[in-house]
């Protein structure tokens, strides 16, 4: 059986204001919104790319608001109803707490976890196997999707993956 891990990072939200208190709250701009369109509509329209990838059936999400905005627009965009998960511990994970998040939902095989840098792309990374393993910049809304030759999410682990989809933000 496979197990597919969609990561997607956040669309452009306005600029932090030196880590003050409210980086939590930031909004997506109008060119995030439109970045997290553009990329569901890309996805929806490139059937050659969801072959023989399982459609997510959950969406585990940092509850910034950032992320949350994007999530909504990116799954309205692609044409996909899925759960929506806020997982307090991805506003600052890492990739153990997102492993350790996905045995809280056994059985399920394909999942899209929306984040932030600089997690979501070591999430990426460590799930590959060492010959797929790049130094890759994650931009703002990119969307990586990895599958895994497990029984389900909770079998996941660092090393065993396949790139099965890599698109990098599609508006600047």
């Amino acid at each position: 059986m496979t197990a597919t891990c969609w990561i997607l990072r956040h669309a452009k939200a306005t600029p932090d204001q030196r880590g003050l208190a409210g980086d939590f709250d930031r909004p997506l701009t109008e060119l995030g919104l439109r970045q997290a369109r553009a990329l569901g509509a890309t996805v929806a329209g490139s059937p050659e790319l969801l072959e023989g990838l399982v459609r997510p059936e959950v969406v585990l999400c940092s509850p910034a608001r950032r992320t949350a905005q994007t999530a909504a627009a990116f799954l309205d965009a692609v044409g996909w109803s899925v759960p929506v998960e806020m997982v307090d511990p991805f506003y600052e994970a890492d990739v153990a707490t997102v492993l350790h998040e996905f045995t809280g939902h056994p059985g399920v095989t394909s999942a899209l976890v929306v984040g932030h840098q600089p997690w979501v792309g070591w999430l990426r990374e460590d799930l590959l196997a060492a010959p797929e393993r790049a130094e890759r910049t994650t931009t703002v809304c990119s969307l990586a999707v990895v599958t895994q030759e497990v029984a389900d999410l909770a079998a996941l682990s660092p090393g065993q993956g396949h790139l099965a989809a890599l698109i990098p933000k599609l508006l600047r």
